[in-house]
This record gives structure tokens, sequence and C-alpha cells, in this order.
């Protein structure tokens, strides 16, 4: 995304599979050995796993030694959140406020991104064609 975006010449529709991000990350809070750096891949950073996972403290066991139990802290929203600031980053906030969610029976598989490189004032037109695009 960086080099799209280093072009000031290309503008990106980016269909981010956010359920299948959000997959990665089970109810128990492991993250998917195999899917896990694909995510990291597709974000360009590993920071979400500090937050995709938290340890939520259990009563003490019968040594009075605390305990903890991992479990998912995110949801597919969160997923579409960060991969909006991460493609934001990149474009230089040049990145449309809407987005539109796509999926089946009621659960949404994927977010269609549009970002655009461009930043001079003439690629003004480019957001507004896409807005209108979306809905």
């Amino acid at each position: 995304m960086k080099a799209l975006a280093e072009t000031q010449a290309v503008d990106v529709w980016y269909l981010v599979p956010v359920f299948a991000m959000y997959r990665q990350v089970s109810g128990d809070g492991q993250i998917n050995e195999d899917g896990g750096p694909r995510v990291d891949a597709a974000l360009g950073t590993t920071s979400w796993r500090d937050v995709a996972v938290i340890e939520e403290p259990q009563p003490s066991d019968l040594f009075d030694q605390p305990r903890h139990r991992s479990k998912r802290a995110v949801d597919v929203a969160w997923f579409e959140k960060i991969a909006k600031e991460r493609i934001g980053e990149a474009f230089g906030g040049r990145i449309l406020d809407e987005t539109l969610p796509l999926g089946r029976n009621g659960i949404q598989e994927f977010s269609l991104m549009f970002a655009w490189a461009n930043p001079s004032e003439k690629a003004k037109l480019a957001p507004k064609l896409a807005k209108a695009v979306l809905e």
C-alpha cells in the first residue's frame, strides 16, 4: 500500500477480508498459528496482537495463586477500523470515511474501502465519485 501511495497517482479500491481477520483469533484468545502472520501482512504490523487478546483475572486456586483466562477482545468492526487506519496512514489520510460492508447471511465478511494517492486539490473529485459509487 505504501508503494502505491508513494506514486501519488493511484486510486485504490481495497476489499478487506475483515471476517477472515477476526476468525484468526479464537474465542479463548488464541491467535491462529497460520492465519496470524497473514493478518500481520495484511495490516502491515503486529501491533493488533496486543489489543486482540486480553487476560481476565480468575478466582485464585487452592494455593492462592492468581489465575488468568485469555479471551478475544475485538470484533469484525474493530478489524475494519484498524484496516482503515492503516490504509489511511499509507495514503496520508486520503481514505474515504464510508465503507461498504459486504457478506452474506447477515455476516460482514468484507469491507470495501477507497483511498487516493494524489494530494493535489484537483484530486478532491476522486472521493466524491467513490462516495457516490458506495451509495
